[in-house]
């Protein structure tokens, strides 16, 4: 109580001004300053000059990855992915009861890291995708980028961008993770050429999928609607979820990453090829998406000529260059065959069947044709 009267005396607990009480004379207008029917007449002003934009453009970019990379929630989803995926490869690496432990070679570490960061980076993408989209309409702060001498074309990229530089951020985590455990293991030599395949097998399906997220959420009207359509639509586009519903065509799947595991003798081996062509449909399916979501206000008419037809074409041409070499047959084709099968050789069922009592073979393999030729004899 004591302290309580000490403190009542000699301090004040009310928020005064140092300019309360004081006067100040009113500026006189000067009759310049107004038009001449006393009201007032905005300027319009005029930005012109890609480094004005450029400049804009990765000042948003700094700031949408500033929110993100000092965001709590960010920080403990790449700790707990870290702890996960250490865990597991260095359980996989030491083996078991059963299986004897293994070199933890380069190509060993990178089909791990295809098998869970696409996934995990997805669903990062996806959830602070909708945060710095809306960031700016959650803050009430979206009246004065409005107001700014900035296109909404270039907000849009710069989220986009964001997202792509943080994508590629998680990509590298996740390699340092890699590297890491190669030098606490110390029993195979570290190929940093294979970790830089990742920036396309893994890293350019995720800049796709971070261009149809900003798309969505500059398309749809409310947050939580563009999170779900978002979540789906990638859902659809990067798992198996589509073959339960009997779409089977590889190209739907655009924003997967390369689903193959390396080899140290053949590499990748074809798989890279037609990930390209399906990289390229993904390209332009993005491009339509991003010029739907700016809108026609926002574009000259040439730009739009131009980009337009380009996307069409990109997207036509890699899904009639991959569908006929990518289809695969469905369920009931596969059961006809076997059934084929069985009716035109069931008759030989309980007939003496020859046996293989020796076997001499050669089999030479090419490593750089991704290829081999084999020779056998048989008594």
């Amino acid at each position: 109580s004591l302290l309580l009267i000490l403190g009542y005396r000699n301090f004040s607990f009310q928020v005064r001004s140092k300019l309360a009480g004081k006067s100040f004379p009113v500026p006189q207008r000067n009759k310049f300053e107004m038009g001449s029917s006393g009201t007032y007449k905005p300027v319009n002003t005029t930005s012109i000059g890609w480094r004005f934009y450029a400049k804009s453009m990765l000042s948003l970019m700094n700031l949408d990855l500033r929110f993100l990379t000092r965001s709590i929630p960010f920080l403990l989803a790449c700790t707990g992915f870290l702890c996960f995926f250490s865990i597991e490869t260095w359980d996989d690496l030491n083996g078991n009861s059963r299986i004897s432990d293994t070199f933890a070679s380069t190509g060993r570490l990178v089909s791990n890291l295809l098998k869970s960061l696409p996934v995990f980076t997805l669903m990062i993408l996806t959830f602070f995708g909708s945060e710095i989209s809306w960031l700016g309409k959650s803050s009430r702060f979206d009246a004065l980028e409005l107001s700014s001498p900035f296109p909404r074309s270039y907000r849009i990229y710069s989220k986009f961008l964001a997202l792509v530089v943080l994508s590629f951020l998680l990509l590298s985590l996740g390699i340092g993770a890699s590297v890491i455990i190669q030098l606490l293991k110390g029993n195979a030599t570290i190929d940093f050429p294979l970790y830089g395949t990742l920036l396309y097998i893994i890293g350019y399906p995720l800049m796709l999928a971070a261009g149809i997220i900003v798309a969505v959420n500059a398309m749809l009207p409310n947050k939580y609607l563009a999170l779900a359509v978002s979540a789906v639509f990638l859902a659809i586009t990067s798992s198996s979820l589509p073959a339960l519903f009997g779409i089977t065509q590889p190209l739907v799947r655009f924003t997967s990453a390369l689903r193959a595991d390396y080899s140290d003798i053949t590499g990748w081996s074809p798989y890279l090829k037609s990930f390209f062509w399906k990289n390229t449909f993904g390209t332009g399916i993005l491009l339509l998406f991003l010029l739907v979501a700016v809108g026609f206000h926002s574009f000259r008419k040439r730009s739009w000529y131009v980009l337009a037809p380009w996307a069409l074409v990109m997207t036509l041409l890699s899904a009639w260059v991959m569908a006929p070499a990518m289809s695969v047959p469905g369920r009931e084709s596969i059961n006809e065959e076997r059934k084929n099968y069985e009716l035109s050789y069931r008759k030989y069922e309980n007939l003496a069947q020859p046996a293989i009592l020796a076997v001499n073979t050669r089999i030479d393999l090419f490593p750089e044709s991704c290829s081999y030729r084999a020779s056998g004899q048989y008594q």
